[in-house]
């Protein structure tokens, strides 16, 4: 039987529609998701840092191991991507070599000045960081010297000057508090103070008068002050007699002070460390590095052992705490100078419990 082809063609149509409609078509992708944009960038902010130092000549290693702590400061507050006001902060550093020169550290200061640096580490010696402190007050300027110790530079008033140290003062009041207690009970008749180096440069008055003060307050009393040391001292028939030495022979910088009475005397020297920080360096003939900050044990004892575990046992037993000690002495089996440092006052029991330790020979608490 033949199938007319009008026909077949009508059935193969038919079931080419039926099969497509029998067919559910694939459905279409889903629409990708909105990435969120990406943040803006935050803002960046630099801020300039003025250093200055002596970078050359004799004090150049002074000047550049300051640099390299400065520096050392700014990478790592860099690696800390600090924020201000939201903005991510650069610290950048901008070195200056003052020379030790007054006249070069005010034109080194008027140099950061117009860089528009926003504070200022130095300078290293009272000679440079004086002048300057003026420039940088009427700028606005902060200004944080590392190891300027003349009194001075605080003293002129200016909001914009910070010290991290100990000044001139405080070092001098501590040597005469110290020779007046070693030389309790005697009268003294001159007192000779020695400017070594670059204090031989400056003004000397304000540390003249702080070792006055310290030598005479415990003797007559709180009423002694910087303006009334040096009368006191006359009425009392206290020679002082002030000498000075350009040229330092092992320290850059020394105050010396010797103490005469009937009979006898006493010897203290202090200095400004390596990190330009205050010391003692001598008690009588006995060469030392002691810190004259605090509460401070000075103890003269025979050169024998078993003296620093005992006190370390009386002190802990007394809840007081060593900060730090430090120790010389004239010949091996001698006489020796111990001195402690400890974080809170010594009560007079526990200096006298001290004094009784086997091989102490004297002890006396200094406070400054």
């Amino acid at each position: 039987m033949r199938f007319p082809v009008k026909t077949i063609s009508l059935a193969v149509a038919s079931a080419l529609i039926v099969f497509g409609c029998g067919k559910e078509a694939p459905p279409p992708p889903p629409p990708k998701a909105e990435q969120p944009a990406a943040p803006p960038p935050k803002p960046t902010l630099t801020v300039k840092i003025g250093h200055s130092a002596p970078l050359t000549g004799p004090q150049a290693h002074l000047g550049k191991d300051n640099e390299n702590g400065a520096r050392l400061a700014i990478e790592e507050a860099n690696a800390k991507k600090m924020e201000i006001g939201g903005a991510v902060v650069t610290f950048e550093m901008i070195a200056e070599d003052d020379q030790a020169d007054p006249k070069q550290g005010t034109t080194v200061a008027q140099k950061l000045i117009d860089a528009k640096v926003s504070g200022v580490v130095g300078h290293l010696n009272s000679g440079t960081t004086i002048p300057a402190s003026k420039l940088y007050a009427d700028a606005g300027i902060p200004q944080i010297s590392p190891s300027a110790t003349n009194p001075k530079y605080t003293q002129q008033g200016f909001k914009t000057a910070y010290r991290v140290m100990a000044n001139d003062e405080q070092q001098g009041k501590v040597l005469g508090d110290y020779a007046t207690k070693q030389l309790s009970g005697k009268k003294i008749a001159e007192v000779r103070i020695t400017y070594v180096g670059e204090l031989a440069n400056l003004d000397a008055s304000p540390v003249t008068m702080a070792v006055l003060k310290g030598l005479l307050t415990p003797m007559v009393g709180e009423n002694v002050n910087y303006v009334n040391a040096s009368l006191i001292a006359a009425e009392r028939g206290l020679r002082v007699v002030e000498a000075k030495a350009t040229q330092a022979e092992e320290f850059t910088n020394l105050l010396s002070l010797e103490v005469r009475s009937n009979g006898a005397s006493a010897v203290f020297a202090g200095t400004l460390s390596a990190r330009r920080e205050p010391r003692i360096v001598q008690i009588d003939q006995t060469f030392i590095e002691a810190s004259p900050e605090g509460h401070m044990l000075v103890i003269k004892n025979e050169d024998k052992p078993g003296l620093i575990g005992a006190l370390g046992t009386l002190l802990a037993e007394a809840k007081i705490n060593i900060a730090g000690m430090s120790n010389g002495r004239d010949r091996p089996g001698g006489t020796a100078i111990t001195v402690v440092n400890v974080d809170s006052p010594v009560p007079a029991e526990v200096l006298e419990r001290v004094r009784r330790l086997k091989n102490v020979l004297d002890v006396t608490h200094v406070k400054l």
